[in-house]
């Protein structure tokens, strides 16, 4: 018998994908946000070939510095905005913001105009930046997290890749759309991520922490190709709804919260973004 605080019901969620081929399809699916990621930022190569009037070597840096700039606010903000209105809806925002920047760059005529769409790209990145490990980390089973992880950011490293190979391929072009194409191309992952938002199940701990406990228990049985009253779907429910009601007894959920609870954590993910990008991965 479920313990008390668990859903009682029983039998299959009906769902036709489930268990590890929803778990990885899901997975590999969300890991196109990292790889915009890493297409956006093998954009340094192609800026050289911009030849809207005739820009500088500052405009120029200043095209590549403003994304980071827009990706540093919004990976602030998109901690708050999945708390409130989930994981998917930030996923979907993010990845519509990502393609309106992408179509602004390509169809662009000027700096000012190349400026706003990187930073609106920019915002785009840093939303998925910030929700896509979160949302990985929330539905992955903890036997498969550590992998699934390090396949989420080895899209980062294909987008990267694919973003040099095709910048070479369009250098070719005696024209303008020698630049445009690449930025387009980013486009398309863009509109697949939005699209597909739309259909990715909900992160669980977001289902409970607002009280849609049905609906969390579902997605879980799903992920792990369950029935809703099998022992192990019961126990990761239980597990996650004693961290969100643990949550809801400290109050607190703001940046200096996480600073003062989980110091020596945030160090360890700071530090090793910090040398990551300091020794010159991105240059």
């Amino acid at each position: 018998m479920p313990e008390p605080g668990v859903p009682v019901v029983r039998g299959s969620t009906g769902s036709k994908l489930r268990g590890t081929k929803l778990l990885y399809s899901v997975s590999a699916f969300i890991s196109i946000g990292v790889w915009l990621f890493g297409y956006d930022q093998g954009y340094a190569s192609s800026r050289a070939r911009i030849s809207i009037n005739q820009p500088t070597s500052t405009e120029l840096g200043n095209m590549v510095a403003v994304l980071e700039i827009g990706a540093f606010i919004t990976s602030l903000l998109a901690a708050p905005l999945a708390d409130t209105y989930g994981r998917r809806f930030t996923l979907r925002f993010g990845a519509v913001l990502f393609t309106i920047g992408g179509a602004i760059q390509t169809l662009c005529q000027g700096y000012k105009t190349m400026l706003l769409g990187r930073i609106t790209s920019g915002f785009g990145v840093g939303m998925l930046s910030m929700v896509v490990p979160i949302y990985q980390s929330e539905i992955s089973p903890a036997d498969h997290r550590g992998f699934l992880g390090a396949l989420e950011f080895t899209g980062n490293v294909v987008g990267y890749a694919c973003s040099v190979w095709i910048d070479y391929a369009c250098s070719f072009f005696q024209s303008d759309y020698s630049w445009r194409v690449p930025l387009a191309v980013q486009c398309i992952g863009g509109t697949l991520l939005a699209i597909g938002s739309f259909v990715t199940p909900e992160s669980p701990r977001f289902l409970i922490d607002t009280d849609q406990e049905v609906e969390g228990l579902s997605v879980i049985a799903d992920f792990q190709g369950a029935e809703l009253d099998d022992y192990s779907v019961q126990t990761e429910y239980k597990e996650i709804r004693d961290a969100v009601l643990a949550d809801r007894a400290f109050g607190d959920r703001s940046y200096k919260s996480l600073w003062n609870r989980y110091r020596a954590r945030v160090m360890i993910a700071m530090s090793s973004q910090m040398f990551a990008q300091l020794n010159g991965i991105n240059a």
